[in-house]
């Protein structure tokens, strides 16, 4: 009876050492104890099978990281919630190597991702739209960053401290990126290189406007992508602080009738396909106190025959040009018919030393103004000092025909054309500015007339001499 006591006691003392030896069982952590996240409404949870732990990120967010390949999943829709806000921490930043969402995320916590040293690349879901301050600081080992430019919104200095992060990819433009960090400090060191890429490309951005009150100012883009291409313009008129939809501007090529509070705005255009959208660069708009005349026509020394350069260069809108001339002595003004470009040529004739000439410019508004003269002085033109009036002589009297100029190298030839003559014919032989010749029953009513030319080739005729017979008495 003692011995079965003894027997029964034992295995009962057995039975209750197994009892307490298993509860006391415990399995090596592959954490410390600070992996487990705490907070009121963030207690983290070991799994089963001791690699993995979870919690609450967001109010319809949940995270689970693998603790055997640092690998951290982040499922569900909303906002995630800041690091601290709900808790100590979401997850251990030490254990973090790698990163990947699902489902509709559209924000990341302030700080959510700081200190994650071993974290090397993360690209964030098109369906984020904010990125919270210093989300990603203090990630030393972030080589790669990928952002679509549906995020809205980057907090400040959500890249300082990130040692390694050589590479951004930005889908996205040029100009989206400058959008995105207007007015904040990223924490990007200037070595990191930017990569732009999207499904839409714009090859041809909008160009700077001039333009006068009232005129038509002209916009456009050209851009390439996946079908279809939608088109929005968006103004920001001097001084505002944000951006306007351009209301019915839904073109690549539009236009608008500037006023006086266009000077100094700025014009873009956001094209979207399918998949993607991007910015265009920004235009800015100067408005033109009507037509400005910024270079005048300059004064013009030459020779006959030689071609005359004359240009005006303004500032308008749909610039108009007609020039003007008067010749020396003429009271008016007269329209250069077919000289309508901003630079205009002619060749000099002997009529042309002292004219003057000026180009009205126009704009498409009605605006005019005026160039100021130019005047042609003609080199070295022989000019005739004194000649020979009318002439009454008899048949058979020698007549003396007289023609003194000024010039170089001067040759003369007399021309004579008899009463009822259709033409001039040259008077051979009479090349001297002084002829003589007798007179013949065939002179009543002849005329006489002298041409000049110098060495340059550039001629001048004097007036016309009449030649009267009269009878002897």
């Amino acid at each position: 009876m003692k011995n079965r006591w003894i027997k029964r006691t034992a295995a009962c003392g057995m039975t209750v050492l197994v009892f307490l030896l298993w509860g006391m069982t415990t399995y090596a952590d592959p954490i410390s104890s600070g992996n487990y996240g705490t907070g009121d409404d963030n207690d983290s949870e070991w799994n089963d099978d001791w690699n993995t732990s979870s919690g609450q990120c967001g109010d319809n967010m949940e995270w689970v990281l693998d603790h055997s390949n640092g690998a951290l999943s982040i499922s569900g829709e909303g906002e995630m919630w800041c690091r601290t806000s709900h808790g100590e921490d979401l997850w251990n930043v030490r254990n973090v190597s790698s990163v990947a969402f699902s489902g509709d995320i559209t924000s990341i916590g302030a700080e959510a991702f700081s200190g994650c040293t071993q974290l090397t690349a993360v690209a964030l879901p098109r369906t984020v739209k904010r990125v919270g301050t210093g989300a990603f600081e203090g990630c030393a080992a972030l080589g790669r960053v990928e952002l679509v430019n549906t995020v809205a919104t980057l907090g400040n200095q959500c890249f300082a401290g990130c040692e390694a992060l050589t590479d951004l990819y930005f889908t996205g433009s040029a100009q989206d990126w400058r959008f995105l960090t207007e007015g904040i400090q990223t924490g990007l060191s200037p070595s990191v290189v930017m990569h732009f890429s999207s499904s839409v490309t714009v090859t041809v951005q909008p160009s700077d406007v001039r333009v006068s009150p009232g005129a038509l100012a002209r916009f456009s883009v050209v851009a390439q992508g996946n079908g279809a291409l939608q088109y929005q313009w968006y103004y920001r008129k001097k001084g505002a602080t944000g951006w306007s939809i351009w209301k019915k501007h839904t073109t690549a090529a539009t236009s608008a009738v500037a006023n006086d509070s266009w000077n100094g705005m700025q014009v873009y255009c956001r094209i979207e396909d399918s998949d993607h959208y991007v910015s265009s660069d920004l235009c800015t708009i100067t408005l033109l106190e009507g037509v400005k005349i910024i270079t005048q026509p300059s004064d013009v020394t030459m020779n006959v025959g030689e071609e005359a350069t004359f240009t005006v260069k303004a500032e308008g809108n749909d610039l108009n040009y007609q020039w003007y001339y008067k010749k020396a002595g003429a009271a008016a003004w007269s329209i250069w018919k077919a000289h309508t470009t901003a630079t205009t040529v002619a060749r000099a004739n002997d009529t042309w030393d002292g004219m003057q000439v000026y180009c009205r410019v126009s704009d498409s508004a009605g605006a005019s103004t005026n160039s100021q003269p130019a005047t042609v002085k003609l080199n070295g033109m022989p000019k005739i000092v004194t000649q020979s009036g009318d002439v009454a002589t008899g048949v058979d009297a020698i007549v003396r025909f007289s023609v003194k100029a000024q010039g170089s190298h001067l040759t003369y030839q007399w021309y004579y054309m008899k009463y009822g003559a259709k033409c001039w014919s040259v008077w051979k032989k009479h090349t001297t500015a002084t002829t003589t010749a007798c007179s013949n029953s065939t002179w009543d009513g002849m005329q006489v007339y002298c041409r000049i030319t110098d060495g340059f080739g550039r001629t001048l005729s004097s007036e016309p001499v009449t030649i009267r017979l009269t009878k002897k008495s």
